[in-house]
């Protein structure tokens, strides 16, 4: 099982964000569905059932606290070439739960990549230079309760992320 431990955006929030892309930048190449978008806290890549386990026991020991998360920026990674939207500031409670999901995701075994956390949403990959900035920044307001557990699931369409587990954030 492929595995990243991620927040699920709403489908009206990942529906807006979706119209905002298609209204503020030009087409992209490989623009990512609406209904993949996620903020990844910890990529697992494979991992064994038997592994699985263990990490279910480590994510259930997190504790958390409800956040607002406002999604108004835009940014650009070079070296993969994707497009993302994402905070401009990280709140102190995403920011300590990726820690925790990261530190979970040790303890139970898992290697994980250590680079900076940034949060993001992915809106297109294999972008060959940043697009040009839009007329008007993003500006969304979510809130997130729970984070959850998602398998990559490949198929003729491409990549799915399915919802395995799911925690609340107390």
């Amino acid at each position: 099982m492929r595995l990243f431990i991620g927040l699920d955006i709403a489908a009206q929030d990942a529906l807006a964000i979706a119209d905002w892309r298609a209204r503020m930048l030009p087409p992209l190449t490989r623009p990512v569905p609406p209904e993949n978008f996620h903020v990844t806290l910890a990529f697992l890549g494979d991992v064994t059932s038997r592994q699985l386990d263990p990490l279910v026991e480590q994510l259930d020991q997190i504790t958390g606290t409800p956040f607002a998360l406002a999604i108004d920026e835009v940014g650009y990674f070079p070296r993969p070439g994707i497009l993302w939207v994402g905070p401009g500031e990280t709140p102190q409670p995403l920011d300590r739960l990726a820690r925790d999901v990261q530190t979970a995701a040790r303890r139970a075994g898992l290697q994980i990549e250590k680079r900076a956390f940034r949060p993001h949403i992915t809106l297109a990959r294999r972008c060959d230079s940043p697009p040009p900035l839009s007329a008007r920044p993003p500006a969304f307001e979510m809130r997130f309760d729970d984070f959850a557990l998602f398998e990559s699931v490949g198929g003729r369409r491409g990549v799915r992320y399915e919802v395995i587990g799911r925690w609340p954030l107390a």
